[in-house]
């Protein structure tokens, strides 16, 4: 997928110092590798490389080292003829960029290195020494994958005047002698020259089409004639007919690359369309992008059916609380063995665990945190904490302090704040539920406004009454801001159904909670049980379910341990896959 971060309206302020977003590229590419996605293309600003060169390669390092540990390869761009906006801005500049144009695409996008230098020729030695600095430093680098050197060349009226940059382009690359191969994308059928030119210079063919499935379909044909490599590298507006669950296995049966335009809305505003003028609303069906900035999908069938054609797994997550019974029963404390017990899990199967918020409450602890969890090849993208919420004051300070700690843990990988507020030993008042749903929904509007997602978690004595608690927090709050973390078994002692409440609660439900107990005791791992999973597995595919499976084993007095920790952690993990996984996405 094409990528800018959520963060950035244009290139400049992608690569500057001052706005390079490290935090938000790391969260959002790790969406991007939880879709399946494999590979990013992003733009490069020459305007920031001539006002401080190292520092653009430091950051384009940086770049590349977060996508790859994220299993993306990167396209670079080097060049870039579009601009867009009212009026539209075709000279970059260094600084604060034009703060987002309501209503329209892109309105502060800016070109590279600017349209008055592509004809300039006494700007070009300059631009010379940019491909050569750019393409020298990461030409023998195996996370980039291809050399996109001009997006778009003659767009913004520009025409068969970029032509002889497009060339100059390709022999300033091939001088600085490259392992990977160039390409600059046919996007116009309006520019016979330019694009006879592009194709007998690059290495590969590659093309934009925004079209339906039958001019996909065309243009794949067209393309692939050439008898070379074809890359799709510009693709998907919804407006034109373009739909992930037609185009992604067509691409994979023609046997070509595709990257679609748009992954986090943010600052490009790619919700709206190319006409879109000043002002106008947001469109009810979006025009490019999948998520929205907390991580939430614009629409959950649509990526369904992206990781369903990439082959992606299902988020499995491992709840890091039967660790602190392990080691409690020997007197010891977790915080003490972290590194012990998550090796253990990590060799048990899972990529993910869910800790603890205050793992984060200083920036210290977090980091800490951060490089136990990469020492054992893990991550933790979602953290448990509590507070006291149905009382005005108390839910004043207990939120700050968790959107405190949320801040420091945004910043390592944090998506997801499951909270459960505090039972109190009786069934609240009428007035405690509507305070603690006020301030369910406030702390959730702002830790959207940071990039992460609230979800609610409950034990069972919010399932009293009908479940009157729980289902008084879904009916006093909006989906916007807050979701739901089910405690499967925690809503079956409490007297529920889970199957209820999962298709009551249906694509608010962000997180599963998972354990199992056979004649109401808990098992020591997760299987067959009181609790039917073949009809959880059902429900989860009605409601088009696409959060986390997080195992979260559990002891109690009467559960009988016959094996270690670990075996037990493997064995829930291998139950999930084969009996809640979807079939064509678990195995």
């Amino acid at each position: 997928m094409n990528f800018v971060p959520s963060t950035a309206a244009n290139t400049t302020e992608l690569w500057q110092a001052e706005t390079f977003d490290e935090a938000a590229i790391e969260r959002e590419l790790g969406w991007a590798s939880d879709l399946g996605f494999n590979a990013c293309r992003v733009f490069v600003q020459h305007l920031v490389w001539r006002h401080d060169p190292g520092g653009l390669r430091r950051r384009v390092e940086r770049f590349l080292a977060i996508a790859s540990g994220q299993g993306l390869s990167t396209v670079l761009v080097l060049f870039d003829d579009c601009s867009f906006g009212d009026p539209p801005v075709t000279e970059p500049y260094l600084g604060r960029q034009r703060n987002p144009i309501p209503g329209m695409i892109c309105p502060s996008w800016t070109p590279s290195p600017g349209l008055k230098a592509v004809t300039d020729r006494a700007a070009w030695p300059d631009l010379e020494r940019y491909v050569l600095d750019m393409v020298s430093a990461f030409g023998g680098d195996e996370r980039v994958v291809l050399w996109d050197l001009y997006n778009e060349p003659g767009n913004s009226g520009m025409g068969s005047k970029s032509l002889p940059l497009v060339e100059a382009a390709f022999a300033w690359a091939r001088e600085a002698d490259p392992v990977q191969p160039l390409t600059v994308g046919v996007w116009t059928g309006a520019l016979e020259e330019l694009n006879r030119r592009q194709l007998e210079l690059s290495d590969i063919v590659s093309f934009h089409a925004y079209t339906d499935h039958d001019g996909m379909r065309k243009a794949i044909a067209a393309h692939g004639a050439h008898g070379r490599p074809v890359v799709c590298t510009e693709w998907m507006a919804r407006h034109l007919g373009s739909r992930f669950g037609a185009e992604l296995p067509l691409f994979r049966a023609e046997g070509v690359g595709c990257l679609s335009w748009g992954l986090v809305n943010g600052r490009t505003q790619c919700q709206f369309s190319w006409g879109s003028k000043r002002g106008a609303p947001e469109p009810e069906v979006w025009f490019h992008d999948i998520l929205r900035r907390d991580g939430t999908p614009f629409d959950p069938g649509e990526v369904a059916a992206i990781r369903r054609w990439t082959g992606a797994s299902p988020r499995v997550a491992a709840q890091l609380y039967v660790w602190t019974q392990h080691f409690g029963a020997k007197g010891q404390r977790l915080e003490d063995r972290l590194d012990e017990a998550l090796a253990a899990t990590r060799r048990a199967g899972y990529g993910a665990v869910q800790g603890w918020l205050d793992a984060c409450a200083t920036p210290e602890k977090a980091r800490a945190t951060l490089e136990a969890l990469r020492k054992n090849g893990l991550v933790m993208r979602a953290a448990y904490t509590d507070g006291r919420l149905h009382e005005e004051d108390a839910a004043a300070k207990a939120s700050e302090e968790i959107l405190r700690k949320a801040r420091i843990a945004r910043d390592h990988g944090l998506e997801l704040v499951v909270m459960n507020p505090d039972p109190i030993g009786r069934e609240k008042t009428d007035q405690e539920l509507a305070v603690q749903a006020r301030s369910l929904e406030a702390l959730g509007s702002r830790l959207r406004d940071l990039g992460l997602r609230l979800a609610v978690h409950s034990h069972d004595p919010e399932m009293r009454s009908g479940a009157r608690e729980w289902r008084h927090v879904l009916r006093s709050t909006t989906a916007r801001n807050v979701s739901f973390c089910l405690d499967l078994h925690w809503v079956l002692r409490g007297g529920q159904d889970p199957i209820a409440l999962l298709e009551e609660a249906g694509p608010r439900v962000a997180d599963l909670h998972l354990r199992n107990s056979r004649d109401g005791v808990w098992l020591e791992d997760l299987g067959p049980g009181d609790i039917d999973h073949g009809r959880v597995a059902d429900a989860l595919r009605k409601i088009g379910y696409g959060g986390t499976y997080t195992v979260e084993l559990a002891h109690e007095p009467r559960t009988e341990l016959t094996r270690p920790l670990e075996e037990s952690l493997r064995r829930s993990l291998a139950f999930v896959r084969e009996t809640l996984l979807p079939r064509d996405l678990g195995h």
